[in-house]
């Protein structure tokens, strides 16, 4: 008699935490959990979210490319200190040049920061480039349940949103979202559009 086979904790393909171990796929990456048939609820869920694959805007919506804040948050601190180093060494470069009977070696050597900030701009080329290239699942969704939790650093808060989602294929699973200030509204519970997620980060949601 063969031993029962005990309850999945976390996706064997990318390792997340799965809140449905019940479920015939991981709701982070989309691979199987399970050997079997992929079992999808019947309910008004799942028909809403039918709705919304049908609908003339779901071809768009998975066109789309939001923009990652972890990836653009790099990129432009990259290019600013980037600009930094430049503006650095054209004022080296200047003053060394006004100086009586300057080489071009000593001009090169004070307006060499310019090239580390060169550099500092492709660095964050590349990493907007990698933000294109890195998969990204947009999928059709549902929000089941809505919660958030506030920090405060420095006088100024930050909101951290937790969506619990289900999607098409009849997965579900916690998602964190971070805030965007008062004027950005999240999802509200029953929202129904696409999910645009990397792992257990939900990088924006388009309601349909």
């Amino acid at each position: 008699m063969a031993a029962p086979t005990a309850p999945l904790t976390h996706c064997p393909t990318c390792g997340v935490k799965v809140e449905r171990p019940e479920l015939s796929l991981c709701a982070y990456c989309a691979s199987p959990l399970r050997m079997g048939p992929i079992e999808v609820p019947n309910d008004e869920t799942q028909k809403r979210l039918a709705k919304v694959r049908a609908h003339a805007d779901f071809t768009a919506a998975q066109s789309w490319l939001p923009v990652d804040p972890e990836f653009e948050s790099t990129a432009r601190r990259l290019s600013i200190v980037g600009w930094i180093c430049i503006a650095l060494g054209s004022l080296l470069a200047v003053i060394v040049a006004a100086s009586r009977q300057p080489r071009t070696v000593e001009i090169l050597r004070a307006s060499s920061p310019c090239g580390l900030g060169i550099g500092l701009f492709v660095a964050a080329a590349i990493t907007r480039r990698r933000h294109r290239r890195t998969p990204m699942l947009k999928r059709a969704a549902y929000v089941l349940d809505r919660s958030s939790v506030t920090n405060e650093s420095g006088g100024v808060g930050s909101t951290t949103y937790k969506f619990k989602i289900r999607f098409e294929d009849g997965s579900e699973g916690e998602f964190s979202h971070v805030g965007r200030g008062s004027m950005y509204e999240p999802p509200a519970n029953g929202a129904a559009g696409v999910a645009y997620t990397r792992g257990a980060r939900m990088i924006e949601f388009r309601r349909i």
